[in-house]
């Protein structure tokens, strides 16, 4: 995303670490609440890249969540067992 949408050059920054880490200050994540959902939110001063950046954000997010296994629940046997 830092490449994707020059923050370097807009955060003035030369390292891409650091490029991140300015990055990583205008940003929230929030998944907290009794709803559920997770809330993402960007500051920026252009109001359309940070909604753009946002959205990238949750789609990246998503894809993360789906790609990753799902873990097993405790305690539950899904083995077959034949007597």
């Amino acid at each position: 995303m830092i490449q994707q949408f020059g923050l370097m050059q807009e955060y003035h920054k030369r390292y891409l670490s650091d490029a991140r880490k300015a990055f990583e200050k205008t940003c929230r994540r929030d998944g907290s609440g009794k709803d559920g959902l997770i809330h993402i939110s960007v500051e920026d001063h252009d109001p359309k890249r940070a909604a753009e950046l946002a959205t990238v954000m949750s789609i990246s997010f998503a894809s993360n969540l789906s790609a990753s296994p799902s873990p097993k629940p405790p305690n539950a046997d899904f083995s077959l067992s034949r007597s």
